[in-house]
């Protein structure tokens, strides 16, 4: 799943009197905040605030179950004398048929200068975090008989049991990200623990790799194009990708823009984004379906929104 996005990042102690309101980091995608990649916490420098949603195929229904959606909030803040250790909170929430998992977590991230060169800058950020996560069942979206969910298959027979609702497990995640005026690269891992989300056996989230690049091609003084990449792939999955999403962003004064990506080589998304006030980022996102199955092309796919707060400190 996927959000899109205007990240703010810039660089932390050895930043000019004046530093820009945004950085390289342009990537219309889920990837890039504290929640899928702990060393992203405190990139801004400052306290930061963090909103973001997505709901993939928004009005497509079956018997009542939804296809996946999520809902995020976030807080970190830099910290020591060349701010150059972060901390922060988050709170995730994602749906999808009758399952919704919740989670709750504390990041750490230091921040290290590879170069002491102002003028090309290179950046190792590497972080950590810590999370409880709460697995839910809602019995009220199934009808036991002939139910199937669409998002994730299940078929409950009328002789089948209800399992408990709630599950707990408590989940690790490590991260790292690098950066220059130019370039960018991160890589994440989650649910390093892999929690049993199973209502009968056993059945492990598996481990999950985050990779997000990607760069800063400038046209001249007032314009500029920024493509990224982002990929997911998760263990289990015989050595395949669960997720591709190229993009391509062009940006105007640094305060206005507008691109398109190709959210899991599915999903045809165009983004637009402003920056207010210095301190202020908001970005909203709508795809439509490639596929010409039971939706068909132009099918509304996916909408996502980003709000991000930035306040120095």
């Amino acid at each position: 799943m996927s959000a899109p996005f205007i990240s703010l990042a810039q660089t932390q102690d050895s930043v000019p009197e004046k530093p820009p309101v945004l950085g390289e980091d342009r990537a219309p995608s889920f990837f890039n905040n504290i929640i899928s990649n702990p060393a992203y916490t405190g990139i801004f420098g400052g306290h930061n605030i963090l909103v973001n949603a997505g709901i993939d195929k928004p009005f497509f229904t079956f018997r009542n179950l939804y296809h996946s959606q999520y809902y995020n909030a976030a807080y970190d803040v830099a910290f020591g004398k060349k701010r150059n250790n972060a901390i922060g909170v988050y709170y995730s929430d994602m749906k999808g048929g009758i399952l919704s998992s919740k989670t709750i977590g504390v990041n750490y991230a230091r921040s290290f200068n590879l170069t002491q060169d102002k003028k090309f800058y290179q950046k190792l950020r590497v972080g950590v975090s810590i999370g409880e996560k709460w697995i839910v069942s809602d019995w009220n979206r199934v009808s036991f008989g002939d139910m199937i969910d669409p998002a994730y298959g299940f078929m409950w027979n009328t002789s089948e049991m209800r399992s408990e609702p709630l599950r707990k497990d408590i989940n690790f995640e490590l991260g790292a990200w690098y950066q220059n005026p130019v370039f960018y690269f991160g890589i994440g891992t989650k649910n390093l623990t892999e929690p049993d989300e199973a209502n009968y056996g056993v059945s492990l989230i598996p481990r999950e790799l985050n990779v997000s690049t990607g760069g800063k091609i400038k046209i001249c003084n007032n314009f500029a194009i920024h493509p990224s990449l982002c990929l997911s792939y998760i263990s289990r999955f015989k050595g395949k990708l669960s997720s591709l999403s190229p993009s391509i962003t062009g940006s105007f004064k640094n305060n206005y823009f507008l691109g398109l990506s190709y959210k899991d080589l599915n999903k045809i998304t165009a983004h637009a984004g402003v920056i207010a006030f210095n301190c202020v980022s908001l970005s909203v996102a709508y795809g439509i379906s490639k596929n010409t199955d039971l939706e068909g092309f132009g099918y509304p796919a996916y909408i996502g929104g980003d709000l991000r707060i930035n306040i120095k400190n």
